[in-house]
């Protein structure tokens, strides 16, 4: 999707749009993948929903889950409600439909103006091998993980003070995913060169 700028949203952007729109607050659970921005998890905590980091919320993983997550969304534009029949009879069209749009006339991007806004990479792939991925992300894991806050849900999502890192090893190909978010330009390059100073020292090539 994009806003009536041009711009694209991204799977994070729409999982608030639909939070908003189909959740109660303060008794909502938004379930998301360590992929996601910073300003997902801002926008829960506005309104007291409960967000939770978990695996992938594609349809493999977030069909089966055992807590049948009320809303789940990845990164990437893939969405789930606790009803996968009604997901998909309803809410997958809503905003093809302009549903949600047509509702009051405000535009997607003003729904999203309020949003923080953080500095950020698309998601990132080095090529690895698949007898070293996981060892090269948990021996990043571990150099971090006694520096920073650190979220070990597939793979490792480093909590810097003005951003954060994501290495995590491909479950399908013989690549590393990395993906980086900050407050600032500046900000943003110190932790790729954080993350790149420790690839490097495995083995890893450059970030592209």
């Amino acid at each position: 999707m994009v806003d009536e700028t041009g711009r694209l949203l991204f799977g994070d952007e729409l999982l608030v749009l639909f939070a908003r729109d189909v959740l109660p607050p303060a008794t909502a659970a938004v379930v998301f993948d360590v992929k996601c921005s910073q300003a997902l998890l801002h926008e829960c905590s506005a309104w007291a929903a409960r967000p939770k980091c978990g695996a992938p919320a594609t349809h493999t993983y977030g069909a089966h889950a055992p807590d049948r997550r009320p809303l789940a969304r990845d990164e990437r534009p893939h969405v789930l409600r606790r009803s996968l029949l009604r997901l998909r009879r309803r809410h997958l069209c809503r905003l093809p439909r302009l549903e949600i749009v047509a509702a009051d006339g405000v535009s997607l991007g003003a729904r999203l103006a309020d949003l923080p806004r953080f500095v950020s990479t698309p998601e990132i792939r080095v090529d690895s091998s698949d007898a070293d991925k996981f060892r090269i992300v948990d021996t990043v894991a571990a150099h971090f993980r006694s520096r920073y806050p650190t979220i070990d849900v597939d793979g490792v999502r480093i909590l810097f003070p003005l951003g954060w890192a994501l290495v995590r090893a491909s479950n399908t190909q013989p690549i590393l995913v990395l993906r980086f978010e900050a407050t600032t330009d500046a900000a943003l390059a110190e932790i790729r060169g954080a993350v790149q100073r420790e690839l490097s020292a495995l083995g890893v090539g450059a970030i592209p």
